[in-house]
């Protein structure tokens, strides 16, 4: 009987979970774009390529994430897009007096930890 069990227990197959698929190659296109746009912007000193480049940066890893079905990392990348900007803002607006450093010092971990790790299916 033990031999039975035995080789049923072996013959019973494993499923394999599901390949994960990435497509962070998506929240880092809308990201480049935000960050041309930005530093566009700065360049001209002018204020209307900042604001269109914090719609899109905020907007575009979150929207990629929705449209894959991805409630969860869409809120986590809502948040890292506004936190870690919002610190580096903050911290280079105190130590220096100018926020744009900051705040391209926040986007930039918080827009790769959205490709890197997030965006998974």
């Amino acid at each position: 009987m033990t031999l039975a069990l035995g080789a049923l227990l072996v013959a019973v197959p494993v499923a394999e979970p599901p390949p994960r698929e990435w497509y962070g190659w998506q929240t880092a296109t809308a990201d480049v774009a935000a960050g041309a746009l930005f530093v566009g912007g700065w360049a001209a000193d002018e204020d209307l390529p900042a604001a269109f480049a914090a719609v899109l940066y905020v907007s575009g890893g979150p929207i990629v994430h929705g449209g894959h079905g991805q409630l969860g990392q869409a809120l986590a990348s809502l948040g890292l897009r506004l936190v870690l900007p919002f610190l580096g803002g903050l911290v280079a607006d105190i130590a220096h007096g100018d926020r744009r450093i900051g705040l391209l010092a926040g986007a930039v971990p918080a827009a790769a930890t959205d490709a890197i790790v997030l965006a998974w299916e």
